[in-house]
This record gives C-alpha cells, sequence and structure tokens, in this order.
C-alpha cells in the first residue's frame, strides 16, 4: 500500500495513530515537518490520491479536516481500535484541537484518546459516558485524573443528568472538563447541576470556549463555572 516515496515521510502519518483527525497546523505541529505549509497540503493531497489519507472541507469555515483511512491506521497501529465516522469528524477534530492544546501546559502530564484508554486494564466501561480524553493532572491540588467532554450538540437533560451523576460517584475521575461554543447549551447543563448541589458537583468544571475551530487556542481567559462561582479557566486547571 504504501511505497518508498509515503514512509520517506512516515512521520507525517505517525501523529494520527495518537490524534486521529487533524488540520493541517496541527498536522505541522505534531510532525515536526520542516517544509510550508503550501508543500504539506500538497503532500497531502498526493496520499489522498493513494488512498492512505482523506480529508474533508467544512464550507462554514473552510476548515480543513484530515484523517487516516481505516486501512492506513491498521498498518501504522494494528494493536489499536480505530473508527471515524464521518458524521462526528468535526466533534472529533474540536475534542483533538483542544486536546492538544490542553498538553502544551506543564500540569497536564499525560492524555489517553478513546482508541487508547478502551483498552487499558483500569478502565471499566459503564454505559454511561466514554470521555473525549483522559488526562492525567498535576497542579497545588496533587495529581489526578480529568475527563473531558466536549458538548457541540444539546442533549436531553435526563442524559446530562446522568452523565453528572457517574462523575459525582465516580472514584476514577477527580475532575471533569466540559467545553461547550455556545452560552445557551453551557447555561442548561448550568441550571441541571444547580438542580442537585452536593460534594461531588465541585468536581464538574463547565467552560464557555471561542473559536474551537481554530488551530490556535488562547483557553487562558476562557469563563469558567465552577461550584457555584465564575472564573477564568486559567485560574482554576493551570494553576502551578
Amino acid at each position: 500500500m504504501f511505497d518508498q516515496d509515503v514512509w520517506t515521510n512516515e512521520n507525517l502519518l505517525t501523529p494520527f495513530t495518537k490524534w486521529k483527525v487533524l488540520g493541517p497546523t496541527g498536522l505541522l505541529e505534531e510532525s515536526g515537518y520542516s517544509g510550508k505549509r503550501k508543500s504539506l497540503l500538497y503532500f497531502i493531497q498526493r496520499l489522498e490520491k493513494r488512498g492512505i489519507l482523506k480529508s474533508t472541507l467544512r464550507s462554514l469555515d473552510k476548515l480543513k479536516i484530515i484523517y487516516p483511512t481505516p486501512e492506513t491506521f491498521k498498518i501504522l497501529r494494528p494493536d489499536k481500535n480505530f473508527r471515524i465516522f464521518e458524521e462526528s469528524l468535526y466533534h472529533d477534530f474540536v475534542a483533538s484541537n483542544v486536546a492538544r492544546h490542553l498538553m502544551m501546559y506543564k500540569q497536564f502530564k499525560s492524555i489517553d484518546l478513546p482508541h487508547e484508554y478502551i483498552q487499558k486494564n483500569d478502565w471499566k466501561r459503564t454505559g454511561i459516558t466514554e470521555p473525549d480524553a483522559i488526562f492525567n493532572v498535576e497542579n497545588k491540588s496533587g495529581q489526578f485524573n480529568m475527563a473531558l467532554e466536549i458538548e457541540i450538540s444539546q442533549k436531553a437533560k435526563n442524559r446530562i443528568d446522568d452523565k453528572f451523576l457517574y462523575y459525582r460517584e465516580s472514584k476514577y475521575f477527580q475532575a471533569v472538563l466540559y467545553i461547550f461554543s455556545n452560552p445557551r447549551k453551557l447555561q442548561t447543563y448550568r441550571e441541571v447541576l444547580e438542580k442537585e448541589q452536593s460534594a461531588g458537583s465541585k468536581k464538574i468544571l463547565l467552560a464557555l470556549g471561542k473559536n474551537l475551530s481554530r488551530e490556535k487556542l488562547c483557553m487562558g481567559e476562557w469563563p469558567l463555572y465552577v461550584a457555584g462561582k465564575e472564573k477564568k479557566l486559567a485560574e482554576v486547571i493551570f494553576e502551578s
């Protein structure tokens, strides 16, 4: 499937084994590609013609989302379970984009995405939720596991409450960070959260993100709601 020309540029493919979907800027950063963006896009086009990569261009914001074909991923990482659904590509890109930016902060020590953590012995399926990412974080509070939930589509209130209950009672997660792009959706989650306050509620962090499809995110100033108070994301997550 791959000829020598492709494997000469294997570093362009390797980042997908971690992040699954990337934009051009993310691929440049994660691969360490030394060429210019224009040459990268040309090379991606060649890989698409060979059935090695696929991409889609969102008409709304001209965002190019790049991802490997299942056959490519099986060759790169035969030990990992890999699925990409085109209807959830944007969600997967935003999750990957936010997770990558969080990992740029020193407090974030490690990350597992769903195709990684579901195969680990310490992960127990609950049927309630599979987070978009699981981080190991270390700050003034100590070292702990934090889930990431990217909320783009509106969910029913009973579904929201079920997930809140799961995170409140979870012994595996000490925190969960919800990221929203729509303030109305955040308000809905906030109302559900406020109806049943408990000791576990302080584990639930609701943040309003900005321009989540941009490949450069300034996250520190995002407003964050936690334990009945509004703060900045940097105050809570990025404290050293």
